[in-house]
């Protein structure tokens, strides 16, 4: 702007100098003007110029500021959803904890038109003697049977309070038990067992006579094993739990093949 002002100016002076006095004012005096004219409009846009880039800086930080509020609301209502969601899991839970307790101290006793245990069978007027968080024995038209709680179908397992978890844990806690009190060789036999399996193949008809039928049972385990170590969708605990069953059974069988005379 001081540029301008001193440009009009010189300009003043030098057609000061070269024309008549009164012709040299007057000219000098309208470049004059013109050029205080068109400072004027440039001083006026550059000042609208700074009050409008002051507003719009004012508008960003406005902006800023309300993007940050609504950062920080949608972060604490994040964190609240998250709090209530585990609030509910554990709540579910909780009831299912407790609709399972509850439903193994009143299940003795109770009868079931039918029970669905898939490949182990089907079982009609079925009456609970026991229920455990891994296991359910029962009653049925042919006599009394034990079956891996995970066996049964879905909606009978849901029923009967099943979860994966917490047979798991009575699974390696019965074990434990097992181990202590000595029956656990059995159950480690069952390792031994089923992998003479591979090698066992359909008995042939034995001689009759206590020790062919004891003989034959023992085979029958053998096979149930083989088929059950074939079966690849079946739940890793209940393969466990059946195989350590079915090995102590073969090893009450051979303590009894033992005591009996050769040929007997």
């Amino acid at each position: 702007m001081n540029f301008l002002r001193h440009g009009a100016f010189l300009t003043f002076i030098l057609t000061a100098g070269s024309c008549s006095p009164d012709t040299n004012r007057k000219a000098a005096r309208d470049d004059t003007r013109i050029l205080m004219e068109r400072v004027e409009v440039l001083e006026s846009d550059a000042k609208r110029a700074a009050d409008e880039a002051r507003a719009a800086e004012r508008s960003l930080q406005t902006v800023r500021e309300e993007t940050k509020r609504k950062e920080k609301e949608a972060t604490a209502e994040r964190e609240s959803l998250r709090k209530q969601t585990e609030e509910a899991v554990k709540a579910l839970d909780d009831y299912k904890a407790k609709y399972r307790i509850s439903y193994r101290s009143r299940a003795k006793g109770q009868r079931l038109a039918r029970l669905d245990c898939g490949d182990g069978g089907v079982f009609e007027n079925v009456e609970i003697l026991s229920l455990t968080p891994g296991e359910l024995r029962y009653h049925h038209a042919n006599g009394i049977a034990t079956v891996a709680l995970g066996r049964p179908e879905t909606g009978q397992r849901e029923m009967l309070g099943y979860d994966p978890r917490e047979a798991a844990v009575w699974l390696k806690e019965r074990e434990s038990k097992a181990e202590s009190s000595g029956e656990g060789e059995a159950v480690r036999s069952s390792q031994s067992a089923t992998a003479s399996l591979s090698r066992t193949k359909k008995p042939a008809s034995f001689a009759t006579g206590q020790r062919g039928q004891l003989q034959a049972s023992l085979s029958e385990l053998y096979l149930r094993g083989r088929s059950l170590q074939a079966d690849r969708n079946c739940c890793p605990v209940h393969k466990r739990y059946q195989l350590a069953e079915w090995a102590q059974q073969a090893a009450r069988l051979k303590q009894r093949l033992a005591t009996l005379p050769p040929g007997g």
